[in-house]
């Protein structure tokens, strides 16, 4: 079955191929390759990793950040540029380093102090229960997993963070799914495999870091993209990561999607600023999914709602920033369905 996660793996040329340890017929240790010499990728204990150098959009992101004083860059300069040093928030905490004029990730994307946090407060074993409680409350919920399901797979969760996405119930309802977890932070990646290591030994699943706005995988290479909050929680660019799931599903393949968006009420309050501002994300429309779903060439068979509720100010920067202007933020789900024509 590993056989078959990994071939999806590649790019127009064909798929890429690995240099280094196996490990029960998984890729383990060494280095992903697209051709000879051209190393793509990592591979540490089982945990893919692509995510060699910081995204384009990260790195405006930090230059926005220290022009506006959010942060400030502590080293020095080399034709007027970040040389060699650090970048550094306001509140002290390092985000990433510069050596000779390229920005390296302490180990990832999140700050040490979210992950020891993750570690020691057992979000992953919580979240692995909570989830799949969850599905068993929301007939909706449990339709779009079985939906996934029923494409045999292989599935690709994407920008699943600490919270899973679909993984826990899908592997719930079929321990054996065929499935790639996917999230930016390869940390957080490790964690679910230490975790399914313990509750689900014999899983087919692999641990995949990446970009969902740049995806190492082969065109039509997939059945099913899954996402539950995970298209919505992309930091860069969510229309490139619609687009990216777009190409690799197969003709009749499916993209299944538990999603938030603003009520409307939260959109009539929305200060102006804030509505610039976000005015490209899904999130703000109540037909928001649909029309970027349909845009990059879905057809969209079902987008219904269910439940809403309130976006706290410790779990959204949006609601952080919604809140300095007096304003909360409503959301309701959106459960989707849409399908790539044949």
């Amino acid at each position: 079955m590993a056989d078959a996660l990994y071939r999806v793996f590649g790019n127009e040329s064909g798929p890429f191929f690995f240099r280094g340890e196996y490990r029960n017929g998984r890729w383990w240790n060494g280095d992903i390759l697209a051709g000879k010499d051209s190393v793509v990728g990592k591979v540490s204990d089982g945990v893919i990793n692509f995510v060699l150098e910081i995204p384009p959009w990260a790195h405006e992101r930090l230059k926005k950040a220290v022009e506006s004083g959010e942060a400030f860059f502590d080293g020095n300069l080399k034709d007027g540029e970040w040389w060699r040093g650090r970048i550094v928030a306001a509140d002290g905490m390092e985000l990433v380093r510069v050596e000779d004029g390229n920005i390296k990730l302490p180990g990832g994307f999140w700050p040490e102090s979210l992950i020891k946090r993750l570690i020691d407060e057992n979000w992953i074993p919580q979240n692995w229960i909570s989830a799949w409680q969850g599905v068993q409350r929301s007939p909706e919920w449990m339709n779009l997993c079985r939906i996934a399901l029923s494409t045999g797979g292989p599935i690709l969760e994407v920008a699943a963070g600490p919270g899973g996405g679909n993984l826990s119930p899908m592997l719930h309802i079929d321990p054996t799914a065929p499935i790639i977890m996917n999230d930016i932070e390869p940390r957080i990646l490790a964690r679910w495999r230490d975790h399914l290591a313990e509750v689900l030994p014999n899983n087919n699943v692999c641990f995949a870091a990446f970009d969902a706005a740049s995806s190492p995988l082969r065109d039509c290479s997939l059945p099913c993209v899954s996402s539950c909050g995970g298209l919505g929680s992309i930091e860069g660019d969510k229309d490139s990561a619609i687009s990216e799931a777009f190409r690799v599903i197969e003709p009749g393949g499916y993209l299944v999607a538990l999603e938030m968006a603003f009520t409307e009420e939260t959109l009539r309050n929305l200060p102006g600023p804030l509505r610039t501002e976000w005015g490209h994300d899904p999130i703000i429309a109540a037909d928001g999914w649909s029309s970027a779903l349909k845009e990059r060439g879905f057809e969209v068979i079902q987008d219904s709602v269910a439940g809403s509720r309130q976006l706290r100010t410790d779990e959204s920067g949006m609601a952080m920033k919604a809140s300095k202007y007096g304003v909360t933020l409503w959301v309701e789900y959106h459960y989707i369905v849409a399908k790539k024509p044949a």
